[in-house]
């Protein structure tokens, strides 16, 4: 019976064919035998299908659970072991592998499904054979199929990480009411990472001697999904962390993980060429005849030693949080020494949607406490009645001699026309305090000007 996830690194090379010989049950295969482990002559499993017209096909199987890629000799064996089967009919010979096939085996089989009717080689490599156990359900990993981990850099529980978000991004907002904040939704994404450790030691010489050695160390972070290098900020502080105790990732609803696309060995290969490239240099000197020359010097891959390399996971929270009729992103990756945010929607004005941060003038953040939108100070006011700040969409704006002000609504603004009615001229007049301060100001010029 097929678990669900198998890890085929910790398999051995019998329990490989076990495992085999079940996809292949589960992929419609008939009569399915795995041979005993010794003298099986090239027939680890025997097994039969029908094609389209109804005739039977006798299947012959090798497998090989390697780390190298398969060669020639293994086809040849396969191919031996196919024309000796006892069946007069249409005959297959499978090679299985969890890692891959050399240019001459693949040749070697092309050649032989040219030149016969009636016998076929078919090779499955690693990929291949995932393929065809996700026909049957079940998830293969293996570093030859694909890179894996389960484990991850530091990341916070879920209550740390909201009230984090909170105290950063929303209480330092003017006038915001942590009443009005609630967490719409929380998760976390792990994103794959190639981590390599490397020491490079490269001579290199002309027929004047020894013109220039490289030695170095260093290390180098991939993205395990795309294959290029990590961000140079985020790649820093997870060097800064890489000795630290790594977390088994989280099973959760709150958690979701993006696989590696691609294996360990494309990977190690990426890293390799980075190297070289990295450490390439354009060295002058002299020559015999006194004359300068500049020489390319470049690193070879024996010049280089993988000391070590880890396939990880990092966190990227994304958190929404709703503040009455507004909702606002935050998206951060998280790192123990501190966190990159990559999405930030309180640093942007509702009403303007200019960057808060970026401004002159009017940096600070304000709350509108009617709709919950974040604004810039431009854009929020203060209310005649109730001293509420409030932005300007939300306000209701009327001018009383001459100076606008500003109401949560028409009900408050009817109820203020209502006061302002009843007021004596003098008292309104100071409902402009600008028009107040100019008409003293002018008062006392003018009275100074009388008495000179």
């Amino acid at each position: 019976m097929l678990d669900d996830n198998i890890l085929l690194d910790s398999l051995n090379g019998y329990q490989f064919e076990e495992v085999v010989a079940d996809i292949f049950r589960k992929n419609g295969f008939r009569n399915v035998i795995v041979t005993p482990c010794s003298n099986d002559g090239g027939k680890d499993i025997v097994m039969e299908k029908k094609d389209p017209n109804g005739e039977l096909i006798k299947i012959v199987v090798e497998c090989k659970h390697h780390q190298s890629k398969i060669g020639r000799p293994v086809v040849q064996k396969l191919h031996s072991a196919v024309v000796t089967l006892n069946h007069v009919g249409k005959k297959q010979g499978y090679v299985v592998t969890s890692s891959s096939f050399s240019p001459n085996a693949v040749q070697y089989a092309q050649e032989i499904n040219n030149s016969l009717e009636n016998i076929e080689i078919r090779l499955i490599d690693g990929r291949e054979l995932k393929e065809l156990a996700i026909g049957a359900k079940v998830d293969l990993k293996n570093g030859i199929i694909e890179a894996y981990s389960n484990e991850s850099t530091y990341y916070s529980p879920k209550e740390k990480t909201i009230n984090w978000t909170l105290e950063n991004f929303f209480y330092p907002v003017n006038a915001i009411s942590k009443m009005d904040l609630v967490v719409q939704n929380i998760r976390t994404v792990f994103h794959p990472v190639f981590y390599i450790e490397y020491n490079i030691s490269a001579n290199f010489s002309t027929t004047v001697g020894i013109i220039h050695n490289e030695r170095a160390n260093g290390q180098l972070f991939f993205d395990g999904e795309r294959g290029n290098l990590l961000d140079y900020n985020l790649a820093g502080l997870l060097i800064n962390d890489s000795n630290i105790n790594f977390k088994t990732l989280p099973e959760n609803q709150f958690s979701s993980k993006i696989d590696f696309r691609l294996n360990e060995s494309e990977l190690k290969e990426l890293a390799m060429n980075e190297i070289i490239i990295s450490h390439t240099r354009n060295i002058r000197y002299k020559g015999k005849n006194n004359v300068q020359y500049i020489k390319e010097c470049i690193p070879k891959a024996k010049d280089i030693t993988i000391s070590n390399y880890k396939c990880l996971y990092y966190p990227k929270w994304e958190i929404n949080i709703q503040a009455k009729r507004n909702d606002y992103n935050i998206y951060f990756v998280e790192t123990p020494s501190d966190n990159i945010v990559t999405k930030n929607e309180t640093d942007f004005c509702r009403v303007c949607n200019s960057n808060i941060t970026k401004k002159i003038i009017f940096r600070s953040k304000w709350y509108c406490k009617e709709c919950g939108s974040i604004t810039c100070k431009g854009h929020v006011k203060v209310t005649r009645m109730t001293n509420a700040s409030i932005c300007i969409d939300c306000a209701v704006m009327k001018r009383f001699f001459g100076a606008k002000k500003y109401f949560e609504s028409t009900e408050e603004l009817r109820d203020f026309e209502s006061y302002y009615s009843a007021l004596p001229r003098h008292k309104k007049v100071m409902e402009n305090s600008y028009l107040l301060f100019t008409t003293v100001v002018f008062s006392f010029i003018f009275i100074f000007m009388v008495a000179l």
